[in-house]
């Protein structure tokens, strides 16, 4: 069965909902994912989020809009940034209110979007999906979650070890604090013992 990728996913949802041309997103999303400041909310990031929800597209109300959503999640990256999410969700909004997209649709991307600077739980089960693969990578294998925390302390290179580990700490303690990282039984199942293993054993070597 062949395996669509998330640019032509998201290629083919532009066209859906007639973005003319429709690879103008794509360009769009490229001048901001390709910097060499990130190492590791870049285009892999997002493959690796639209692979995890394949299983799980039916659960999504409009496959269009879970695409855009997650195609600019991160759109706006920057460290330091308190806002990120804000501004990501924003930028997708300003984007696609150039064509006929309904507000349901533009209201979903924009909740959904924000709804990654805390990962709380949404009553939109569809939305907690959304969230939860954004984390799927801390229940990843132990060799693959390592590659990502190095990945992460990279784009946070400008903080010294003394500033960088206490709030490194901070954040991963805040999970393990948390009664279940991830607020789905799909995503809970596969991912919640590992998570909470790979967590611990970063926080020992800070």
């Amino acid at each position: 069965m062949f395996e669509m990728h998330f640019k032509e996913a998201l290629i083919d949802a532009a066209e859906s909902w007639q973005i003319d041309p429709p690879d103008h997103v794509w360009a769009l999303l490229e001048k901001e994912y390709v910097s060499k400041k990130r190492h590791y909310h870049t285009f892999q990031h997002l493959e690796a989020c639209y692979q995890q929800l394949v299983p799980v597209l039916t659960n999504f109300k409009s496959k269009e809009a879970l695409l855009f959503a997650l195609a600019f999640h991160d759109y706006i990256y920057k460290v330091p940034g308190n806002h990120n999410e804000e501004l990501s969700a924003e930028a997708a909004i300003a984007f696609l209110k150039r064509y006929a997209v309904a507000s349901a649709h533009l209201e979903w991307i924009d909740s959904a979007i924000r709804k990654t600077k805390t990962h709380d739980y949404s009553h939109d089960e569809s939305i907690n999906l959304f969230t939860d693969a954004d984390m799927a990578i801390l229940g990843a294998e132990a060799s693959i979650y390592i590659r990502y925390k190095h990945a992460v302390r990279k784009e946070y290179a400008l903080y010294p070890d003394f500033l960088y580990k206490p709030g490194r700490k901070k954040v991963l303690q805040a999970f393990l604090e948390k009664p279940r990282i991830y607020h789905t039984s799909y995503f809970y199942d596969k991912f919640e013992k590992q998570a909470r293993s790979n967590i611990a054993a970063e926080i020992a070597t800070l």
